[in-house]
């Protein structure tokens, strides 16, 4: 194998990495549940399906947007998480995944939120906290196919 292609390989994986993180692209395509809807911040989700090749639970994108003239969202963060105490906040132990993002933007997207089928058997919640210059919002709900 020449060094070429491994090259193109590992920038290949990096891009896919950094274009699972965060993103300020439109919302995507399809159908999508909104999770809060208010004169400052909209929350959406993709469907939640299951992938038939892996049986992880998946979400194209989980995203926020600052709907209030000149506002950013500076802060964004979503966990998924086992409530194995039911307390309905992630613990140490808890914790599945998660991903923020600190970059000011007025809109914040993450790409392909994924749970391998093991955790997801467990009851997954997701929490996504996002906040504003002038407030914030967390809302939560069952990670699992719609």
């Amino acid at each position: 194998m020449s060094p070429r292609p491994v090259a193109f390989s590992g920038a290949l994986v990096a891009l896919t990495f950094l274009a699972g993180c965060a993103s300020s692209r439109g919302w995507g395509r399809g159908r999508y549940v909104s999770l809060v809807d208010d004169s400052v911040m909209q929350v959406r989700r993709s469907r939640q399906v299951r992938d038939p090749k892996t049986g992880d639970v998946v979400a194209s994108w989980v995203g926020a947007r600052a709907i209030q003239d000149g506002a950013r969202i500076v802060e964004c963060e979503l966990t998924l998480y086992v409530d194995a105490d039911g307390n309905g906040k992630p613990e140490a132990g808890e914790i599945v995944a998660q991903r923020s993002s600190r970059e000011p933007s007025t809109k914040i997207l993450f790409d392909d939120v994924r749970v391998r089928d093991a955790d997801a058997a467990r009851g997954v919640q997701a929490r996504f906290d996002a906040r504003t210059e002038r407030r914030g919002r967390t809302v939560t709900w069952r990670f699992a196919a719609d």
